[in-house]
């Protein structure tokens, strides 16, 4: 039987939140700060500040918990979802001091769809090419457009910090290439909760820990310390 606490071990850490194992679609995380639901227990937001090394700041988009679905962030800016509410965005701003963009888009679940470091961003083939500019002005960084195992799930099939990517296990290297050339780090295919090769929506990082599903594998986690730079 699954325990239901959340295991922490140096630079990783294993839990749940809202009793869902999918901690990439409620949470993201960057080199400056980790945005978590309001509903996230004090306890929890100390385990994962101690894990990640940021603040921990509590949110909402479109009055959701799904934070990591409707958001995506580096340390030069944040794109979320244009159905995220004028005071949400306001708080976001205030919080975070940093350029807070609303996507136009009829794909508004961004989180699935872009994947970003402070070196570059990989965003989904759905978007427009006025788009694309529009993310990239907003995170300050390149975007390129790829396929993940030939899908537009961009976000949830890359995980990745500053030193390193996790990618889906079935990804060609034709779209692994172009993600390290892009993001300017060496990647590594995997899986993480269990079995998933969703990995961005399992689990979200920065360059000092690894917050993802309680039931991800001690195997899983050794190689993502691995692709993420932590060994």
């Amino acid at each position: 039987m699954v325990r239901r606490r959340a295991v922490q071990d140096g630079h990783t850490l294993r839990m749940k939140i809202l009793g869902d194992s999918n901690i990439g679609l409620f949470c993201v995380a960057t080199e400056k700060f980790c945005l978590v639901p309001k509903t996230v227990t004090e306890k929890q937001v100390s385990e994962i500040e101690k894990t990640l090394n940021v603040p921990v700041h509590t949110a909402s988009i479109g009055y959701t918990n799904f934070i990591g679905a409707f958001a995506v962030a580096n340390k030069n800016g944040i794109v979320v979802s244009n159905t995220i509410e004028d005071d949400e965005k306001k708080h976001l701003e205030k919080l975070l001091g940093i350029n807070v963009c609303a996507l136009d888009s009829r794909f508004n679940t961004v989180g699935n769809l872009i994947a970003t470091n402070d070196k570059g961003a990989v965003i989904s083939s759905l978007f427009t090419e006025k788009q694309k500019k529009i993310i990239s002005d907003a995170l300050g960084v390149e975007a390129y457009k790829v396929t993940i195992d030939e899908t537009p799930l961009a976000g949830s099939g890359c995980l990745t910090n500053n030193n390193g990517a996790l990618l889906h296990r079935d990804i060609n290297d034709k779209e692994k290439e172009t993600i390290e050339r892009v993001l300017k780090v060496r990647a590594m295919t995997g899986s993480l909760g269990f079995g998933s090769p969703w990995v961005g929506a399992i689990a979200v990082c920065n360059s000092y820990g690894l917050v993802t599903s309680q039931l991800t594998t001690i195997h899983e986690i050794v190689r993502a310390d691995d692709a993420l730079g932590f060994v």
